[in-house]
């Protein structure tokens, strides 16, 4: 960051870990740089800007994809890390507005390789469905162990999940398991919309740049950090600035791939449009629809 600023670089877009990005965000706030974080982190600055979704809107398809299956009863297990323990408070609030209750609550250290205790714990509670706030390896762990114990209920996990190493960790063994994803990885399922459009070109073109591969949810929020910044520029925006007041001011509704964007109103997060409960059909993410 330091070597960006002395080059006097008039925004930027990073870091890829919620730390790194605490790290650097003080730099960019005290010399008034746009930042495009792309990992959940929390300011109230108004030089930074959230390409990554917020707990409260993470939660938001688990609770609908909850009140649409009549479910009000459910378990809850994290890792006691940074990113684990920030889900439960976003949840319980939005749980309390609908009537959903959690009947246990369980923690596990990241780095741990067996959760049956925490999940047996919370089997006994009898919770109708199960949610997971949990980084890889961890979560394709609990899921795992969720399937041992032969749970028949649903699991939600989040969308530090909505990845191939975690479909990999549940191959052949993920029915009831699902995520928050990226509508991203299911864009061939999508109908026909402007969203489906963005999408599709974004896939293409990353499928081409990198010898087929394909993008996820944490891809999307570096281009839309990156294309925030070149609209400002291209509408003539050339200083930190004024890249600044036209963000806050003139940038208005922007679809991204990740959703929509209103800075204007929040700098916290995109909306909940760009994200949908995902579940797994062989082994490939499957859109519900919701």
């Amino acid at each position: 960051m330091d070597k960006l600023l002395s080059e006097n670089v008039v925004a930027v877009v990073g870091a890829t870990q919620s730390s790194t990005s605490m790290a650097i965000m003080p730099k960019a706030i005290e010399n008034k740089i746009p930042l495009m974080t792309v990992a959940p982190i929390e300011s109230d600055s108004e030089y930074v800007y959230s390409m990554s979704h917020s707990t409260d809107i993470i939660a938001t398809p688990m609770v609908e994809y909850l009140k649409k299956n009549q479910i009000s009863k459910v378990g809850w297990i994290n890792a006691s890390d940074g990113f684990g323990v920030t889900g439960l408070p976003a949840f319980e609030k939005l749980a309390k507005e609908n009537n959903i209750e959690i009947v246990a609550h369980e923690e596990f250290d990241a780095t741990a390789t067996d959760m049956t205790i925490q999940l047996t714990k919370i089997r006994d509670a009898k919770p109708e469905a199960v949610i997971v706030w949990s980084r890889t390896p961890a979560a394709g762990v609990v899921a795992r162990n969720f399937k041992s114990l032969d749970f028949d209920i649903p699991m939600i996990q989040s969308t530090a999940a909505a990845n191939q190493g975690f479909l990999d960790q549940v191959k052949n063994d993920n029915e009831n398991v699902m995520v928050i994803g990226s509508k991203l990885s299911v864009v061939d399922q999508l109908e026909d919309s402007k969203q489906k459009e963005e999408l599709l070109a974004f896939r293409d073109a990353y499928a081409g740049e990198f010898s087929g591969g394909e993008p996820d949810l944490f891809a999307a929020h570096l281009l839309d950090g990156v294309n925030v910044v070149i609209e400002a520029i291209k509408a003539g925006n050339t200083t930190s600035e004024d890249i600044q007041n036209y963000l806050q001011k003139d940038l208005g509704e922007h679809l991204g791939i990740t959703g929509t964007f209103h800075f204007a109103e929040t700098q916290a997060s995109p909306e909940a449009d760009g994200i949908s409960v995902l579940s797994i059909e062989k082994n490939k993410w499957k859109y519900n629809g919701e």
